[in-house]
């Protein structure tokens, strides 16, 4: 219950400075999980994405292209280690 009522006071505020940019949801994963829950019910609710939705959508789109790319390239260097 504590760590809701922490991520809760975060949350308001970072939305008083405004919406919390693309890094500050790569630097804080937990924050962004809680955003995009937030935000996959009110896209389900018709409502618009607001920019926070758009910022956590566009970090967690970079966070997987990051790591695609890592993953691709621990998968190449095995195998270039099995044709040497």
């Amino acid at each position: 219950m504590r760590r809701a009522f922490l991520v809760a006071a975060i949350t308001a505020s970072l939305a008083a400075c405004g919406p919390p940019t693309v890094e500050e949801f790569i630097e804080d994963p937990e924050m962004l999980a809680e955003v995009m829950e937030e935000c996959q019910l009110e896209v389900a609710q018709g409502k618009p994405k607001s920019e926070e939705c758009r910022n956590a959508q566009e970090a967690a789109e970079t966070m997987a292209a990051n790591l695609m790319k890592e993953t691709m390239g621990q998968i190449g260097g095995a195998l270039k280690g099995l044709f040497e």
